[in-house]
């Protein structure tokens, strides 16, 4: 097999891109971090995310409209996670997720937000996940009260269980983008996105703003983890997302989609970008661990036939083979369905609304690829013997690491249950019921008929009397 006719094939056009890329994150200032200090390596983070913005790759996460480019973002994003998981997480955050958040649900006053987070100007944090509600995103208490007389929304944390959970690089964010249910006297219109600026520029915390550490993950250290709460902190009435729900001056509210669940979908939607790139990371190092193993099974020798032969390489053991093997052909699989995901997502930029079809796309790659990647370094690891438990060799860090992609971005459980409700619903919606009740007519009669004239009937199972009808 020619690997480089391979990559042709499942690269296509972007193949040339990847290499541009892979050959960037080879010189300076990229060294992979193996220290253990976590700051350290947290900042290193921080300094390759700017150095992306001094090459002016951070507007490769704009709109297409503003000279963004989808395909090339995923395409380096996804080679960054051949590099360091915790640079693509940081890089995808600041240039992706909130750049397409901004774009989709932001009005065009709020565009300037653009600019300043792909150059970096405002480094910035995404706060949603609470502590006593996970994904459930419908029920936050985090709130935004709106404040006519002196035109602010009040955003406040109401109790413990509200405060903002696993809120990425907290502590050097200077602006957050914070989901709050947003209330106008007695009327509560539900969960909005918000953009809260949470640092003057000295760097020092805005009044009303509160956060902690959480302290270390089990892996991924090269981010920050914090909790994020307010205390009646003052919001311009400006900063809310205001491309589908608007505020007046006067507090009156008028939402330009169908319904309070349309708006809700639509501002969900921007998870996509997310999900998209948790799928890409898992593959990067389900691929980085089938590498490592394939290539030292391919050496490692161990056991030989018969006296005074020589032993076998490992990997030509049947055994090995089989766990292996099918993994490899799996991936290969999988990176057409991402390379599917990111052609939709391109369509997809600066559509209005949720597109169910992509969400499900997006939520079952996601769930499936980060579980089959924490498996494969599993085994990997496993067939590697004493030399994959060497944290040099890197296999210990990817099960770690990627045991947490199970999670981020939605928990697959939940991504599942998601992907099986949407795939019922368009089952529903496309079933031409006259046809389906005239085929189980159909079927009730021939079963009758069988059952009361054909073996079922008589017992009779000789091969003649059960081909005969």
């Amino acid at each position: 097999m020619d690997p480089k006719a391979l990559a042709h094939r499942l690269e296509g056009d972007l193949y040339e891109d990847s290499r541009r890329f892979r050959r960037l994150l080879e010189k300076e200032p990229f060294r992979r971090y193996q220290g253990n200090n976590p700051e350290e390596h947290q900042k290193e983070v921080q300094r390759w995310c700017r150095w992306f913005v001094s090459q002016g790759l951070g507007k490769l996460g704009l709109p297409p409209s503003k000279g963004g480019d989808p395909s090339l973002f995923n395409t380096l994003g996804y080679e960054i996670g051949f590099f360091d998981f915790n640079l693509m997480m940081r890089f995808g955050l600041q240039f992706g997720f909130l750049l397409r958040a901004v774009s989709r649900l932001g009005a065009g006053h709020q565009s300037p937000w653009l600019d300043k987070l792909a150059r970096m100007e405002k480094s910035a944090c995404l706060a949603m996940t609470e502590a006593g509600h996970g994904s459930n995103v419908r029920g936050l208490q985090t709130t935004a009260t709106y404040q006519a007389d002196q035109e602010v929304f009040l955003v406040h944390t109401p109790t413990s269980q509200a405060a903002k959970e696993y809120v990425t690089s907290l502590d050097q964010a200077d602006v957050g983008l914070v989901f709050c249910r947003l209330k106008i006297g007695k009327k509560d219109h539900g969960v909005h996105a918000f953009l809260v600026p949470l640092r003057d520029d000295s760097g020092a915390l805005l009044p009303g703003v509160e956060t902690e550490k959480c302290g270390l993950m089990g892996g991924l250290n090269g981010m920050s983890y914090g909790r994020l709460s307010f205390n009646n902190y003052r919001l311009q009435r400006e900063n809310l997302l205001s491309r589908h729900a608007q505020v007046d001056e006067e507090g009156s509210y008028r939402c330009s989609l169908r319904s309070p669940s349309h708006r809700f979908n639509a501002m969900l939607g921007t998870l996509v970008v997310g999900r998209s790139l948790v799928t890409s990371g898992a593959a990067a190092g389900a691929k980085i661990a089938l590498t490592l193993a394939v290539r030292y099974l391919h050496k490692r020798r161990q056991f030989s036939e018969n006296s005074g032969s020589p032993e076998r390489t490992l990997l030509s053991y049947q055994a090995i083979q089989k766990k292996l093997m099918p993994r490899l052909a799996t991936l290969i699989a999988l990176d057409s369905g991402r390379a599917r995901l990111g052609q939709s997502q391109h369509q997809y930029f600066e559509e209005a609304v949720k597109d169910r079809e992509l969400e499900t796309f997006t939520g079952s790659l996601k769930a499936y690829t980060s579980t089959f990647a924490q498996e494969t370094a599993v085994i990997c690891r496993q067939v590697c013997g004493g030399a994959g438990c060497l944290a040099e060799n890197r296999l210990t860090e990817l099960v770690r690491d990627l045991n947490l992609f199970t999670t981020m971005e939605g928990g697959n459980t939940i991504l599942e249950l998601m992907t099986a409700r949407n795939l019922l619903l368009d089952f529903q919606r496309g079933v031409d019921t006259p046809k389906v009740i005239k085929a189980l007519g159909w079927v009730t009669k021939s079963v009758s008929k069988v059952a009361k004239t054909g073996p079922l009937k008589s017992r009779d199972t000789s091969s003649e009397t059960l081909t005969s009808q």
